[in-house]
């Protein structure tokens, strides 16, 4: 939806970039791999909880999430910096534009970008998602068949009294 609006208007309007274009850019950004690297946290946080791996959370309490969540709003912030440098402000004929700088424009730039994209927006939250989801399930799964057995016993033994 943030990505669609700019384009069409900019389409709409047969207009070059908007002026605070740079900036909804760099929250756009911001708030997609934000919001997909929190997903993992949690994903990852409900895995470490099923598997009692992480004895922290009694021991910290909150304050050990609200750090987690610190350290993915600073990554994802210095991930997302080159955003900012992609457009600038120019006059052009009395008129201030925005204009892509030389950054953009350069091929190499967008060759690395997309890997860099690929990799880090893709590949390793699809990654994680995956492997904690599996391992969270294999989790439950072992929870249930301790629990079967565990009521199984409970019938035998009040079948024997």
């Amino acid at each position: 939806m943030t990505t669609c609006i700019p384009r069409g208007i900019r389409v709409a309007l047969g207009a070059s970039y908007y002026r605070i274009y740079p900036i909804t850019k760099f929250l756009n950004e911001f708030a997609y791999t934000t919001s997909m690297y929190l997903t993992v946290t949690l994903i990852m946080e409900r895995y470490f909880v099923l598997a009692n791996s992480c004895q922290c959370f009694h021991k910290y309490g909150t304050a050990r999430i609200k750090c987690v969540i610190g350290i993915v709003f600073i990554l994802t912030f210095i991930y997302d910096v080159p955003i900012m440098l992609q457009f600038k402000w120019e006059t052009i004929d009395g008129k201030i534009e925005v204009v892509k700088t030389e950054l953009f424009e350069d091929g190499m730039y967008i060759h690395i970008k997309a890997w860099v994209s690929f990799t880090f927006r893709f590949l390793i939250p699809t990654l994680c998602l995956v492997i904690f989801s599996f391992l969270t399930i294999l989790q439950v799964h072992s929870f249930d068949s301790f629990i079967f057995q565990r009521i199984q016993s409970l019938v035998a033994l009040k079948h024997n009294l």
